[in-house]
């Protein structure tokens, strides 16, 4: 049961991954060899480059959830 939550959060990350690292100063979190994640959040990771509150407003356009830590 465990399995069918986590793989549709894994699609979904899989294709933020896609669509996101191509966008300069935008990169994912990565997923490390020694665990297994749930993914449950997807992170990024932006440089200074690069405006966080123009990447959680294009967000909120697509109705994706986005908070700034």
């Amino acid at each position: 049961m465990l399995g069918k939550r986590i793989m549709p959060k894994k699609r979904i990350f899989e294709f933020y991954k896609r669509e996101l690292e191509m966008l300069d100063g935008v990169k994912m979190m990565p997923v490390n060899e020694w665990n297994v994640p749930n993914y449950w959040l997807s992170c990024i990771k932006l440089t200074e480059s690069v405006n966080p509150l123009e990447i959680m407003l294009a967000l909120e356009e697509e109705n994706i959830e986005a908070c700034q830590l």
